[in-house]
């Protein structure tokens, strides 16, 4: 420390001490109302809106926790790379759509205990849901209209749905009343839906953002698949007329 005499203060009177400064840590916290909302149907968004993310009839409170655990903050994939390879594989060599499908299902549903009944709706020309393939309990919906249910909401509405609490979804359709929360993840290519993958969880609040994430990469994926099928088939017809 620097001493002054009292007649040595003019001396130093530019002298300018200054403290070495401490780091700072600074912790945002983002306010789940301050999140930007879906443009279809006004829910609030976990992700960015291009993400088509909806939390909607969450009926949860501000700063719970993702996916209920902690240790679900930093998860690892939920589709391996063993996996990936072996869908890449299945599309090379020209598996038929339902093979692929059927496929994605199984690894899907394997990659995780939280995974109670997992399945893909194909969404037809008639503006229905179709039950394709899925693990899990039977199920009495095997047709569901658009706009019906957390899995007809997600196709009107054009958005993903994640409910963490299926009492708090007003039109919720029970497949089983042992399911607590529900992931439906579109199937799309721009504004083109093809189907959707309906995830069931016997938990509450199952589904962390994360998983939505891995989810939603598996569905990207599928929607190329739907969509390479889709002009082959085209291609055909033309060849077929000529």
């Amino acid at each position: 420390m620097l001493q002054l005499l009292p007649g040595e203060l003019s001396k130093y009177r530019r002298l300018v001490l200054v403290p070495r400064p401490k780091p700072v840590h600074l912790t945002v916290l983002v306010r789940p109302e301050l999140r930007p909302v879906c443009v279809e149907t006004g829910h609030r968004l976990r992700r960015a809106p291009g993400s088509r993310y909806s939390e909607a009839n969450a009926g949860t409170a501000a700063g719970r926790s993702s996916g209920g655990e902690l240790g679900e903050c930093i998860m690892k994939e939920l589709i391996t790379s063993e996996a990936w390879r072996e869908l890449q594989a299945l599309e090379s060599r020209g598996a038929q759509l339902s093979e692929l499908l059927t496929r994605a299902v199984t690894l899907l549903h394997e990659s995780s205990p939280r995974f109670d009944w997992t399945g893909i709706y194909e969404l037809h020309s008639d503006g229905a849901l179709r039950l394709g393939p899925y693990i899990g309990e039977p199920t009495e919906h095997v047709f569901i209209t658009v706009g019906q249910g957390v899995c007809g909401s997600a196709v009107a509405n054009k958005c993903n749905m994640n409910i963490p609490d299926v009492s708090k979804a007003t039109n919720y359709l029970a497949c089983s009343t042992a399911t607590k929360s529900e992931l439906v993840v579109l199937i799309r290519r721009e504004d083109r839906i093809y189907a959707q993958i309906d995830i069931d969880s016997h938990q509450l609040d199952a589904f962390s953002e994360e998983i939505a994430d891995e989810v939603e990469k598996l569905a990207d994926w599928l929607a190329l698949a739907y969509e390479r099928r889709m002009k082959e088939r085209a291609g055909a017809a033309v060849a077929e007329v000529t």
